[in-house]
């Protein structure tokens, strides 16, 4: 590892925090909230889409695939219960989806993806999405967008522990316990977590003749986790933590539905550790953190006589300090270096892949904060190798009290993966990293009336992105292999309508999201290549997502209805997947007992028994349910 890198952003570290003690002092409360606090990507992502994801949906049972369904119009592209789910956002490939987790990418550097059904959301606080192109703030693979995993310190808050259990359709449930311990100084919360099930469900067959009725096979799964939080306060302005997330999966790979049965299976482990101190002052904020990542996965199919065990291990140290100059202007630099190790069965030995990144930000605000405005640069090097240099610059403008205007345009890219470049049969040393220009232009209507007992928000975004040198897997004389191959357009059209109504202590909302994505090829792959302008494989075209419902105390009634238009499974777009609408039915209720706070839950998925695919010849259940109880005690610090 270049160990010289290390030693600069140390230098960085040490010689921002002198110069933060020869700042003056300054009590300003509007600066603190309006623009030191926050991550880099919450403060400059100044006219992108940006989506902040509800604390009580986030603490919900299920996974990150589930939660981002429910929530969010990114297509999900689902091999089933128990199976691998990745995304499609903006018509871009689920390695153009950035996944970090308190500032730390978490997309595999093997295959440049993130299996989100391996990601519990009771482990996170809060997830925020941040749509279109981010590869200035959150380096390689932000094309399409970045999803952001975020824990908190809670200090003051005494002591809690909370049990719960969730049972459902096909013998999956699930325990969690966590406790959680707090004072003025310190917070620590671990958490625990056991889910398994068979998901042997029922469906029907529509690759053979007379669609009989089927139960899936070697379909079972099992997840363990543990995570720890711990925070200590060293005084009033300077904070450090430690995080612990240690993960077992073990899952069986069904057969597709042209198949009589499988012996598959995959198991996946995964260590991450993380670091970081804080130096929070009136004019100067400072960080420095490291990571280590040890991702590993296992592959066996007997029946092909396939055993993979691969592995890949990743260092990272970060430095950053954002600094107030006066009432309207904000900046932020920082230096990021990246070691990677990576062994697979599929490799001529182990790998190593080292990476650096400077990075600065600055961000405007008009005295009248009518006008954002942010510009944010970054330049990488990939193993000495200069990669492509990124940029974004957005602008908000309030045009009245309820309604403004933001625009943005990025550049964009991703470099190679290690299985883009050294698998054994395939790999091709000669790939270039992907680029592009990512551009949006939305409105906000944000209104409440003055009781607060109506509020309605409208977003419409349109957005825009060519992508240069798209890698793509080929087929060849004797084995598949990487190129870089495609020029892709994607654009399209994003809303989201809210509306919130508040009548005798009942609530009533509605939220309607609905997205329009073209995403085509627009360059010729061979000679007789239909694939020119056609829509790209599993990408559709038009989805939506409606919810609404009641809330009267501490009840709650929704319902939500997923639509899921064509997808393609041919490039020339003559074969494809029809569309589908998904039912849901939730109810909650929760109440305190002295020291204690209950919730129940029951949910019932697929309420028609709609029979669809997301992929080609992947079964998917019909109606099932899921219920849930927690039972939380709760003693106040007593001042």
């Amino acid at each position: 590892m270049n160990w010289k890198v290390i030693f600069a952003c140390l230098l960085g570290f040490y010689s921002t925090f002198c110069a933060s003690q020869n700042v003056t002092a300054d009590s300003s409360q509007i600066l603190k909230e309006i623009i030191i606090l926050g991550t880099k990507v919450e403060i400059f992502s100044v006219g992108s889409k940006f989506q902040n994801i509800k604390k009580s949906d986030v603490s919900e049972v299920g996974n990150l695939a589930d939660l981002l369904q429910n929530e969010s119009p990114i297509f999900i592209k689902s091999y089933g219960l128990g199976g691998l789910a990745t995304t499609s956002f903006r018509g871009g490939s689920a390695s153009h989806t950035a996944v970090i987790w308190n500032g730390i990418p978490l997309n595999s550097a093997m295959n440049g993806q993130l299996d989100l059904s391996l990601i519990p959301t009771k482990f996170v606080e809060s997830v925020n999405i941040q749509y279109g192109g981010a590869s200035a703030l959150c380096g390689s693979g932000a094309i399409g967008g970045s999803i952001h995993l975020n824990n908190n310190p809670t200090f003051e808050d005494g002591i809690s522990l909370t049990y719960g259990v969730s049972v459902g359709s096909f013998s999956n449930i699930q325990n969690n316990f966590s406790l959680k311990i707090s004072s003025h100084k310190w917070s620590i919360k671990n958490k625990f977590f056991v889910q398994s099930g068979i998901n042997d469900f029922e469906f029907y067959n529509p690759s053979l003749r007379g669609n009989p009725l089927q139960k899936q096979q070697n379909a079972a799964s099992k997840q363990v986790g543990f995570f720890s939080e711990n925070y200590y306060k060293i005084n009033k302005k300077q904070e450090v933590n430690f995080l612990l997330w240690l993960q077992k999966n073990e899952r069986n790979i069904p057969p597709i539905l042209l198949q009589s049965a499988s012996n598959a299976k995959q198991k996946d482990s995964n260590l991450r550790l993380s670091a970081q101190w804080k130096y929070i002052g009136s004019k100067v904020n400072y960080q420095i953190k490291t990571a280590y990542l040890d991702e590993g996965i296992y592959y066996e199919d007997p029946g092909f006589n396939i055993f993979s065990d691969s592995r890949a291990k990743t260092f990272l140290v970060e430095s950053e300090a954002k600094i107030q100059l006066g009432d309207s202007h904000l900046i932020d630099f920082g230096l990021n270096a990246t070691n990677v190790t990576g062994y697979s069965d599929g490799y001529l030995g182990k790998l190593a892949q080292f990476r650096n990144a400077i990075f600065v930000a600055y961000k405007y605000n008009s005295p009248n904060r009518r006008l954002q405005t942010s510009l944010s640069l970054r330049q990488e090097w990939l193993n000495k190798k200069v990669t492509p240099f990124t940029y974004s610059l957005g602008a908000n403008y309030n045009l009245t009290q309820y309604l403004s205007l933001k625009s943005n345009i990025s550049r964009v890219f991703r470099v190679p993966t290690f299985n883009d470049l050294y698998w054994r049969q395939g790999g091709n040393l000669n790939l270039l990293s992907e680029k592009g220009f990512s551009e949006e232009l939305g409105l906000v209507l944000n209104y409440r009336e003055s009781s607060k007992r109506f509020s309605v928000f409208f977003e419409p975004t349109v957005f825009n992105r060519n992508v240069e040198n798209w890698i793509l897997w080929l087929p060849g004389l004797s084995f598949w292999s990487p190129r870089n191959i495609l020029n892709v357009w994607s654009r399209g059209l994003e809303t989201r309508l809210n509306l919130k109504l508040e009548y005798h202590k009942t609530k009533y909302l509605v939220d309607l999201l609905t997205n329009y994505v073209l995403s085509s090829n627009q360059k010729s792959i061979s000679e007789n290549d239909n694939s020119v302008n056609k829509q790209l494989i599993y990408v559709p075209m038009y989805a939506g997502h409606l919810k609404y419902g009641i809330d009267y105390q501490s009840f709650n009634l929704h319902f939500s209805h997923h639509y899921t238009g064509y997808r393609y499974t041919s490039t020339d777009n003559t074969e494809f997947l029809k569309p589908f609408l998904l039912s849901n039915l939730e109810m909650n209720y929760g109440f305190l007992y002295k020291n204690y706070n209950i919730q129940t839950g029951f949910k019932i998925n697929n309420i028609f028994n709609t029979r669809y695919q997301i992929l080609l010849n992947q079964a998917m259940p019909m109606s099932n349910f899921q219920t849930s109880f927690f039972v939380t005690y709760h003693h106040k610090n007593n001042k």
